[in-house]
């Protein structure tokens, strides 16, 4: 029987930096903590993402819309690695020089995760990973008040020129 979480001890484990293993294939990534770069790095690749409207649809059309549609959303393995490696990992790259050809080829641990995210997890553990480590870990909540007070004090321009 899994054991479930209260608030109590998903604040604890935030607070106390314990690390959150996510099981993609063979391997198991420990997910970076908590940083701005990241949420920036995050809404990159969300921006990414086409824009689809469905208001106003009924259940089929809305599943017919998002079978229409998946072929654009494949960065959505992206994403998830972006979100596990966190930015100072995604941002390395690895060189690898193969015998059949002279030259290095560049690709980068979120390139090979975002693949292996695409090609071995379910549609419903690529959510819940990507719903878990952007709300409850990355603290989201807090990034949004600041950006609100930032935005709050950027309210006060000046709305007449000073002529010296």
């Amino acid at each position: 029987m899994a054991k479930t979480k209260n608030t109590e001890q998903a604040v604890a484990e935030a607070v106390l930096e314990q690390p959150l293993e996510i099981k993609v294939g063979s391997e198991t990534y420990h997910v970076a903590p908590p940083s701005i770069a990241t949420l920036v790095m995050a809404s990159e690749v969300i921006s990414l993402f086409p824009k689809t409207d469905m208001s106003g649809l009924d259940a089929m059309a809305q599943i017919n819309l998002s079978i229409q549609k998946a072929r654009d959303f494949g960065e959505i393995g992206r994403l998830c690695a972006v979100l596990i490696l966190g930015a100072k990992r995604a941002k390395k790259q690895s060189s690898k020089c193969h015998w059949w050809s002279l030259r290095k080829r560049e690709r980068s641990e979120v390139d090979t995760l975002s693949e292996k995210i695409l090609n071995e997890l379910t549609p419903t553990e690529v959510s819940s990973i990507i719903l878990n480590i952007l709300y409850q870990r990355m603290e989201v909540g807090s990034f949004f008040g600041l950006i609100t007070s930032l935005n709050a004090v950027n309210l006060l321009t000046p709305t007449k020129e000073v002529i010296q």
